[in-house]
């Protein structure tokens, strides 16, 4: 076969050409081997990448993984801003409707009243107690009104050597509009106020004296007499026993007698006082 090659490319050809075969075998050999000897690929050997194709449809969304575990506990964080004020709520439902009131009376009163003698008008709430509004200087004010009570204290003490009547005053701070009934002043001796033996007229007590209207009530809290009769009663001005002026009364007693039947004393003595209290009347 060689003969017929050197025929067509004579000497030299067959020389060149045979050169040619065995780099070529010898270049398959290394291709196909993946290197050189010692396996590192020439860059002749090397494939050429091609271009990128273009980017695909975005995949589906995979399941969710498993949780995974807790984290440690963060810091505190800063306090927040104060928050605004809330809305008023609404008012709940109305109550029940309360009973009907009591209407105020006004009565007048003509000229020549006991308790405004220039006149004027009273007003009333029910059976309460009448408020007067009297016209000209002689007001409800300038004497004490009704049913208003006022109080005080009286003393008797002396010393004599001869037989006498002992007296004190009662003055009232504020007077009343008209003197008292017959038998509108009631005594008490000390025994009757530790005991408390009082009356109706008489409601109170030594230390916080009280009248019903209309009466003047009189309270003993020491009753000393030496040489002499205890007791004492209260009368006007005038005389009039058991009863009060406008201005007030005079408490008479005790007696005191010096050379009294039995005796042998050249003095007597007496100590002896109390409180008091006066109300004015209501009139109807």
């Amino acid at each position: 076969m060689l003969w017929r090659l050197r025929e067509h490319l004579g000497t030299a050809g067959l020389v060149v050409a045979i050169v040619a075969l065995i780099a070529a075998l010898a270049g398959g050999a290394i291709a196909a081997n993946g290197g050189s000897g010692d396996g590192k690929a020439t860059a002749s050997a090397k494939a050429k990448r091609g271009k990128p194709g273009p980017k695909g449809p975005k995949g589906d969304t995979g399941p969710a993984g498993p949780a995974g575990p807790a984290g440690a506990k963060g810091d505190k964080g800063d306090a927040g801003a104060a928050g605004s004020n809330g809305t008023n709520g609404t008012n709940g439902s109305p109550g029940a409707a309360g009973p009907a009131g009591t209407s105020v009376t006004n009565t007048a009163l003509a000229k020549g009243n006991v308790y405004c003698p220039e006149g004027g008008a009273e007003f009333k709430v029910g059976a309460g107690t009448p408020t007067r509004v009297c016209i000209g200087a002689t007001a409800s004010t300038e004497t004490l009104p009704p049913g208003e009570t006022e109080t005080g204290i009286w003393s008797i003490a002396a010393s004599t050597t001869e037989s006498l009547s002992t007296t004190t005053p009662i003055s009232f701070p504020v007077p009343l509009a008209a003197p008292g009934a017959a038998g509108s002043a009631k005594t008490f001796s000390k025994e009757q106020t530790e005991k408390e033996e009082f009356t109706a007229e008489c409601p109170g007590t030594l230390a916080e004296p009280d009248a019903a209207p209309g009466f003047l009530c009189i309270y003993t809290a020491a009753e000393f007499v030496e040489n002499g009769f205890a007791g004492f009663e209260a009368r006007t001005v005038d005389g009039e026993f058991a009863t009060y002026g406008v201005s007030g009364a005079v408490l008479w007693g005790p007696f005191l007698d010096v050379n009294g039947e039995g005796q042998e004393a050249d003095i007597a003595r007496t100590e002896t006082y109390g409180s008091w209290a006066v109300t004015a009347p209501v009139t109807p």
